[in-house]
């Protein structure tokens, strides 16, 4: 959880739902961005963790928790490049969804939690649930249309197919 103390925003950075975006836009807003991109730059390195970056939502100081979901078939095939991007996958798409199938909490995180699946979870929790798909709308909402959110996306992409993301999607209904 990113504390946004100016602000009064409690932000849980999702993976793959926009969040760095969202947090360097709320520092922006609180004036904190140098060191915002300071510490963003060393985690990236592996020198630096916020804790408790992607954990699920506690309110830690008084104010409003916030946290973006995505589709969950976006939200896998998102997943996919990224690990293709970086590296840590070069099979292709249909051993990566077949690696899902067989063993899906060997992926990096709980991925099921910040989809729309974990929404309930998120309205008992948070204040504050934006989403994915409509992002920079749902950033002027929780700020009140203060700032601007600029998205970047610098992952090419590959698609997963229909059917691929359905097989990933039914390994999460069966885990929740």
């Amino acid at each position: 959880m990113i504390v946004f103390k100016k602000l009064g925003i409690n932000f849980v950075h999702s993976p793959k739902t926009g969040g760095s975006a969202v947090a360097r836009a709320l520092a922006v807003l609180e004036g904190n961005v140098e060191e915002f991109d300071r510490l963003y730059a060393a985690r990236r390195q592996g020198e630096f963790h916020l804790t408790g970056l992607h954990s699920p939502c506690d309110k830690p100081m008084p104010g409003i928790t916030a946290v973006f979901q995505r589709e969950p078939g976006d939200l896998i095939e998102s997943c996919y490049n990224y690990a293709r991007f970086r590296k840590f996958w070069t099979k292709g798409a249909e051993a990566f969804v077949e690696k899902f199938e067989q063993q899906p909490k060997s992926m990096p995180v709980p991925l099921s939690f910040y989809s729309l699946y974990g929404k309930n979870g998120y309205k008992k929790h948070c204040d504050f649930v934006g989403n994915f798909e409509t992002l920079e709308e749902d950033f002027l909402k929780l700020t009140g249309g203060r700032g601007k959110l600029k998205v970047v996306n610098r992952i090419p992409k590959e698609g997963l197919t229909w059917e691929q993301k359905r097989r990933c999607i039914k390994v999460w209904e069966q885990s929740l």
